[in-house]
């Protein structure tokens, strides 16, 4: 029986925080997004969709999707199916490869993305509890982790398909996008 907190690693109480920390946002933003109609899954879905159309011009695949969430394929192949229905996105067969399935948002995918993102958000709110720079130097660590960790990670992702552009959280997909 472990009668103290010293067995444990600096690890273990960082990733103990980490995941309370998540825990927490998760169940705050799915409580936001429920006013909407949409979860928080759909809105990184219908996100990426977008920056992958900006960034590049191109349309995003299940596989982008996928790739940019670092989540399967299979569980955003689902999902996807889940939210044409609902009438959020469009999905069509690549002409050229027919097993690539392309993605377009719809308007009111758009219009569901646009109100749910709003900066008034609970989340927004407990961020700005952060000064600028502390935001920026959090950002920046965080960024610094997570490219660290996809070296171990299962799925090998590119690190570079991940960087920072700029203070509004956009980040270049445009290498991600195929076609």
């Amino acid at each position: 029986m472990v009668n103290s907190l010293e067995s444990y690693s600096e690890v273990h109480l960082f990733l103990g925080l980490l995941f309370r920390l998540y825990h927490v946002l998760a169940g705050i933003r799915e409580e936001e997004t429920a006013n909407y109609d949409i979860s928080s899954a759909e809105i990184g879905v219908l996100f990426v969709i977008q920056a992958i159309q900006l960034n590049s011009g191109k349309q995003a695949t299940i596989t982008d999707i996928a790739k940019y969430l670092v989540r399967e394929v299979h569980t955003i192949s689902e999902l996807s199916s889940r939210m044409e229905k609902r009438g959020l996105i469009i999905k069509t067969k690549d002409e050229t490869y027919r097993k690539r399935v392309k993605i377009a948002i719809t308007e009111k995918g758009r219009q569901i993305f646009a109100s749910s993102t709003r900066d008034e958000s609970i989340c927004s709110q407990i961020l700005n509890t952060l000064s600028s720079d502390e935001k920026a130097a959090l950002h920046k660590y965080l960024i610094k982790l997570f490219t660290g960790a996809l070296k171990y990670h299962k799925s090998r992702l590119d690190p570079s398909l991940f960087t920072y552009l700029d203070k509004k959280n956009i980040y270049i997909l445009g290498k991600l996008a195929s076609g």
